[in-house]
């Protein structure tokens, strides 16, 4: 039995599609892969561009199939529809981002279709060395970045609970701008930069906005997508503009010591759960429990981390609900947090790959908690 890998998507919409191609087109196009044997179908606005650099055996023009098409239905659903039959090919395989109307319509036509999770290409859950330093390079991009928006806070003054800068009170508006023409200048975007302050912080995807506080931790996490190879970084940090209390500081250093912990657990062959469970363990015995405190989350209410590639949000997971075991070629991040009303949230996160001994760590930022 002949199966055929089939997907009718953008790549820019689809990692796996781009994957397997290698050719990034913001319209849907259809590609049909056979043994092994890549199939791209192009209309005559990408085609010569397909030809030069889609990473395939064929490109095909879609104007080639024209004149056996009916212009009142689907034109790749057709064009799908003769190519496999011209091969006697009924078994599809699709990713579970697969189209539903395109699913139905398939059924419609008399194909079985499997169904798989995504990835459908596990090959890039484990990064090359080529992918390890596209990934590298936006983590510099994000490094450059922030060290401008902490310039900006080493010469901006405490004005009351605020923070003001050249005359003007900071917000968390303005160091997005100021993070994303860094990252701009670097052919990196992020367009859902985190810079959150007080009691925003504490909920964990909070995006933050207004007027950021001095004396209380403000959460910087910074994930943007290289516009030119798409690959992702991830990076979070937490500063304070001001002198921190004993108790932030000891918010800190233990978020830290636990990030600490993670990293030097990471290895072939490590459950990503045990990871997780021991930093949280080591949480607990420094006093900060988890749970429902006065109506809300707080304590450590997120995973430690996740896989990041072609997308932000990847295989595998590193947290107490994942049972995944660690390989050479993953990259994770590594990324605890400790939240709690009227102290505020601290969290730090690098991105590392797993290499044949441990980890590389891939992030080129430094930790430090005070700005004075």
């Amino acid at each position: 039995m002949t199966v055929a890998t089939i997907f009718i998507d953008s790549s820019a919409a689809n990692a796996d599609l781009l994957y397997t191609t290698k050719f990034l087109v913001g319209d849907p196009v259809l590609y049909i892969e056979i043994e092994g044997k890549k199939h791209l179908f192009l209309n005559a606005l990408e085609v010569d561009r397909g030809k030069s650099d889609a990473k395939v055996d064929e490109v095909i023009c879609t104007l080639d199939y024209k004149p056996l098409l009916d212009t009142k239905k689907d034109a790749y659903l057709q064009i799908a529809d003769i190519f496999l039959k011209e091969r006697n090919i009924t078994d599809l395989l699709v990713s579970d981002t697969f189209s539903a109307l395109y699913y139905k319509e398939f059924k419609d036509l008399g194909y079985n279709i499997e169904i798989k999770r995504a990835p459908l290409y596990t090959a890039r859950i484990f990064k090359t060395e080529e992918e390890k330093n596209k990934i590298k390079a936006v983590m510099k991009a994000v490094d450059n970045s922030f060290a401008v928006a902490v310039q900006i806070l080493k010469d901006s003054v405490i004005d009351g609970d605020y923070i003001r800068y050249k005359g003007e009170l900071l917000t968390s508006e303005f160091l997005k701008r100021t993070i994303n023409i860094e990252l701009f200048k670097n052919d990196c975007i992020c367009e859902e930069i985190i810079i959150a302050s007080g009691n925003q912080a504490i909920d964990p995807h909070n995006r933050g906005n207004g007027l950021l506080l001095a004396n209380t931790p403000i959460i910087f996490d910074i994930f943007p997508q290289s516009m030119v190879t798409k690959y992702f970084g991830d990076e979070t940090r937490t500063v304070i503009k001001g002198k921190a209390t004993e108790e932030q500081k000891k918010l800190y250093n233990t978020v830290l010591k636990g990030q600490q912990i993670g990293l030097e657990m990471l290895k072939p062959g490590i459950n990503g759960m045990e990871v997780h469970n021991a930093i949280n363990n080591y949480f607990i015995s420094e006093g900060f429990v988890t749970g429902n405190i006065e109506g809300r989350m707080q304590g450590f209410f997120h995973g430690t981390g996740h896989g990041l590639g072609l997308e932000i949000h990847e295989f595998p997971r590193v947290s107490s609900a994942a049972d995944e075991i660690m390989k050479e070629g993953y990259v994770v991040t590594v990324e605890p947090g400790l939240y709690y009303k009227d102290l505020g949230g601290v969290r730090i996160e690098d991105t590392v790959i797993i290499t044949k001994d441990g980890i590389e760590n891939l992030t080129f930022t430094d930790k430090f908690f005070e700005i004075e």
